[in-house]
């Protein structure tokens, strides 16, 4: 059998492509995604067709889908109807999540397949790790023989929140603590507006020892340059495990998060290292390296 494959993966596109794009839903056999996907929701899928959704996250942390109704950050049961009633599989990192996945999307177990994650297998590759290292140093020459730290939190709120995070951590202060063998990369969420974090008043000295990367790079690739990672409620969490670095909680506004959207573990006793409240835990664990 030949097997034609379409990609689809820019949201902008004349009524042309559009027109074809609904085409090729119409005549495939099989549509996958990796996440909510406005083009087919509400849409009925073919009997002869198999809408197959493989996530975009590694296990199960902070709750999503059907899950997350009736959380301040949750979408609306009619909403959640949409974009998920139709599915004919769901692929999982592992079984011990698929509880979780069928909750979330509103499926039956029997329909969910734990084949693992693909685009972890490659994190594991020696080859790929040195090559993405080499390119990153060449891209980023300040990394080269540092200890760096890769900031990368989840978003919180709706819209409006999200193009305007407000950064909680004191990156001046950190970098004067721990001394010049150190740097950051700031990698926010995809939704969250990179061109947020002003650090134009900062002295040069630190300045100069701080990335902010846009959304176009993919965050495995910095992990693999990472000494250690600065997260909250990210799934990154499991690609950083995988790859055994440091990780470090930074959850100053828990409670809060907790409200909005919760998680499907607790918190404390789930996370895989030391969680921070302030600037001052976030510098004394690097320091005393309590990972």
């Amino acid at each position: 059998d030949e097997f034609i494959i379409k990609i689809y993966m820019n949201n902008k596109r004349d009524k042309i492509n559009r027109l074809k794009m609904y085409y090729n839903f119409a005549t495939s056999k099989f549509i996958l995604i990796d996440d909510y996907y406005r083009q087919l929701y509400g849409l009925k899928i073919r009997k002869r067709s198999e809408l197959i959704q493989v996530w975009h996250a590694c296990g199960a942390f902070k709750k999503f889908g059907f899950s997350a109704i009736g959380k301040s950050d949750g979408n609306s049961l009619e909403f959640e109807k949409k974009a998920h009633l139709h599915y004919s599989k769901v692929l999982t990192s592992s079984k011990e999540v698929n509880k979780y996945y069928s909750e979330a999307f509103n499926i039956n177990k029997e329909n969910i397949l734990s084949f693992g994650v693909p685009r972890t297998d490659i994190l594991l590759n020696k080859e790929y790790q040195e090559f993405i290292k080499l390119n990153l140093e060449s891209l980023y020459p300040i990394i080269k023989n540092k200890n760096v730290i890769t900031y990368a939190p989840t978003f919180r709120g709706g819209i409006e929140a999200r193009k305007n995070f407000k950064l909680q951590l004191d990156l001046e202060r950190i970098l004067k603590e721990l001394g010049n063998d150190y740097v950051i990369i700031l990698k926010l969420h995809p939704s969250v507006n990179y061109e947020c974090i002003d650090l134009s008043n900062m002295p040069n000295d630190y300045k100069n020892r701080i990335l902010n990367i846009n959304s176009d790079f993919d965050i495995n690739k910095i992990l693999l340059v990472t000494d250690i990672l600065i997260s909250d409620y990210s799934s990154v969490i499991f690609e950083a495990a995988l790859l055994n670095k440091k990780i470090l909680m930074y959850a100053y506004d828990k409670d809060e998060y907790l409200s909005e959207r919760d998680f499907y573990y607790n918190y404390d006793n789930f996370v895989p290292g030391p969680i921070a409240y302030n600037n001052e835990d976030v510098i004394n664990i690097i320091k005393e390296n309590k990972f």
